[in-house]
């Protein structure tokens, strides 16, 4: 069975997913700077114009013009760009400020973001850059090569300092929280998809699509297990070979329709007559397998045979039309007739055929009879 088409499929749902990802941490990052650098620039009020306020209000702009025109840009583009972004943001506070910056924090957003939207090896190499990042602005400002732009005491001492870090560390967790949600959620339905795909194929390659019932493989390995089970505990199974009787006439007569109704029926009829753990089984085209399990013995199977040849024998309804078919069963008991799989099919298909060649006898000598009585 060629599976492309699935294999496909499922490309095209994992590329959705990541494409919704990026356009939640999108919006994300657009509701985080219409709060945080409205935030920044009230420290104008304490602190005066700082450069990095500047930056922000680039960024915001930026935002802005990409989130209007989201759903046409491409996902590498959208990608790439929010990782500049965060980065931006996160370098140009580090840079002003320090270990004091709350940009600190979309250089995390930005290792997080590089790991989901691509891959765990590039947010390994966007963790060690960020450390490296850390460890060059500290040595910038130990060294004196770097200064902050205001005093370190008084700023920690602004109430708008702190509604900036406030705001971007909240909105930031609120948004990763979020998506990474949203983007959980997506996963795992898609891997429910591909279980309940793989469930339909293995049904496929075990059962008969017409009627439903186990195909000849599935059948034998019940069959196998069955025998070995009652082997370990001295106890019988019995198989019962099945063959339709004046299918034929009635697929050639009423066409395929009415022969794949029968069918159907007659396997409707099998899985009612038998116990839930036993197996009926389509082997061909009108030919079917009974599996009875333990606890089973010859007696019971012949009853089992005769219950089955008079509900197979009741008429079926098509279109208004009474169609009949009959069953020749054969049995084969284990380990009476045979202790392997094969061996006990054989003696069931024997027995089968000795039960439709006596029908068919009885059926000529009936019509004999009537023939001289027309005489």
């Amino acid at each position: 069975m060629d599976h492309s088409h699935e294999v496909d499929g499922v490309g095209h749902r994992i590329e959705a997913i990541r494409r919704r990802y990026v356009d939640r941490m999108w919006r994300g990052t657009v509701v985080i700077a219409l709060i945080g650098v409205p935030a920044s620039l009230l420290r104008i009020l304490q602190l005066g114009w700082q450069p990095v306020m500047g930056l922000h209000l680039i960024l915001l702009a930026v935002v802005l013009v990409v989130y209007l025109r989201l759903d046409r840009l491409g996902f590498g583009f959208k990608a790439g760009l929010l990782l500049v972004l965060l980065w931006a943001t996160g370098l140009a506070g580090l840079a002003s400020l320090g270990m004091l910056a709350a940009g600190i924090w979309f250089l995390a957003f930005g290792v997080l973001a590089a790991g989901t939207l691509y891959s765990v090896r590039a947010g390994i190499v966007s963790a060690l850059l960020a450390v490296l990042v850390l460890a060059l602005a500290g040595a910038g400002f130990v060294a004196g090569v770097l200064e902050m732009t205001v005093d370190a005491g008084s700023y920690v001492l602004q109430s708008t300092a702190w509604l900036t870090l406030i705001a971007g560390f909240g909105m930031i967790l609120v948004v990763l929280l979020v998506s990474l949600g949203h983007y959980h959620a997506s996963v795992i339905d898609l891997l429910h998809e591909i279980s309940d795909q793989r469930d339909h194929i293995l049904r496929l390659a075990t059962h008969d699509d017409l009627t439903g019932l186990p195909l000849q493989r599935l059948a034998n390995d019940r069959l196998d297990m069955a025998l070995r089970s009652a082997g370990r505990n001295q106890q019988a199974v019995a198989l019962l070979f099945l063959d339709l009787d004046g299918f034929k006439a009635i697929n050639d007569g009423f066409g395929h329709d009415a022969g794949d109704h029968v069918l159907r029926e007659m396997a409707t009829r099998l899985t009612a007559v038998i116990r839930p753990g036993d197996t009926a089984a389509r082997i061909g085209g009108d030919e079917f397998l009974v599996v009875l399990v333990p606890p089973i013995d010859a007696d019971a199977a012949a009853a089992v045979a005769q219950r089955l040849d008079r509900v197979l024998a009741r008429p079926i309804d098509f279109g208004g039309r009474q169609l009949r078919v009959g069953a020749s069963i054969g049995i084969a008991m284990f380990p009476h007739d045979g202790e392997a799989p094969a061996q006990l099919r054989a003696r069931a298909d024997a027995s089968m055929y000795r039960i439709k060649q006596r029908k068919r006898e009885s059926d000529a000598d009936r019509a004999g009879a009537m023939a001289g009585s027309g005489e």
